[in-house]
C-alpha cells in the first residue's frame, strides 16, 4: 500500500480531526469488507484518532502502557506472556487489542459493542475511530473475551493478586486452555478478541468514526 489514497476512510458521523488529512466518506460501522484476504483475516480495533495519525505517519503502531490503567496492568502483562509463548513478542509494549468476532463469527463490532467496550470519557471525546485491518494470520492471537475477563481481568483487580494470577503451574495451564479454546461455529454468546504485538499501516483497510 502506498500513500493514504488506497485507504477507505468511512465515518459514522462528523469529520476526522486535522491529525490526518484524509478523504471522507459516510458509511455505517457495519459496512465492512469480507472476512478474509488470502492468508489474512479481518480484525477491528478501537483507537484514538491520534493513534491513527501515528500509524499513518510512522507506518506502525504499538501499544503504550501510558494508556493502560494501573489496576489493569497485571491482566495485560499476563496476555503478553501468553502471546510470547506462541511466538508473538510484544517487547516492552502492551498488546494492541482488536476484535475478531462480536456475537457471531467474523462479525464486526457495532455501535452497541463500542458503547460496552469504550469508556464514557472516550465516547464523550468524539475522537475514537474503529480501524478495519487485514491482518496476516501469524501476527495475532485469538482468545475468548469473556473467559479472559472472568479468569484473568477481574481476578487481577483484586488486591494482593499475583502477576501470574495462578498459584500452580497446572492451574495456569488450565486458565490458558479455557481462554484460548474457541468454537468459531458457536459465538452467539461470546466475543473473540485478538491481541497483536503491533499494527502495520499496510494492513489498514477502513477507518470508521465511532
Amino acid at each position: 500500500m502506498t500513500g493514504h489514497s488506497s485507504i477507505t476512510i468511512a465515518f459514522v458521523a462528523g469529520a476526522l480531526s486535522t491529525h490526518a488529512n484524509l478523504p471522507k466518506l459516510n458509511c455505517p460501522m457495519t459496512e465492512t469488507p469480507p472476512p478474509t484476504e488470502g492468508s489474512h483475516t479481518y480484525l477491528w480495533t478501537f483507537q484514538h484518532v491520534a493513534q491513527l495519525d501515528a500509524l499513518l505517519r510512522h507506518g506502525v503502531l504499538f501499544g503504550d502502557w501510558r494508556h493502560v490503567e494501573p489496576p489493569c496492568e497485571k491482566a495485560y502483562r499476563y496476555m503478553c506472556g501468553v502471546m510470547e509463548k506462541r511466538g508473538l513478542d510484544c517487547g516492552t509494549a502492551p498488546p494492541v487489542w482488536a476484535w475478531h468476532s462480536c456475537w457471531g463469527n467474523q462479525k464486526a463490532p457495532d455501535r452497541e459493542v463500542a458503547t460496552q467496550l469504550l469508556s464514557l470519557a472516550q465516547l464523550a471525546e468524539d475522537n475514537m475511530v474503529m480501524l478495519t485491518l487485514a491482518c496476516p494470520d501469524d501476527q495475532y492471537l485469538l482468545s475468548s473475551y469473556h473467559q479472559w475477563c472472568d479468569l484473568v481481568y477481574f481476578p487481577s483487580l483484586q488486591e494482593g493478586c499475583h502477576c501470574d494470577l495462578e498459584s500452580t503451574w497446572q492451574e495456569a495451564n488450565e486458565t490458558e486452555r479455557r481462554i484460548l479454546e474457541i468454537d468459531l461455529s458457536s459465538l452467539e454468546d461470546d466475543m473473540v478478541q485478538a491481541t497483536l504485538p503491533l499494527v502495520r499501516k499496510e494492513w489498514l483497510r477502513q477507518v470508521h468514526r465511532v
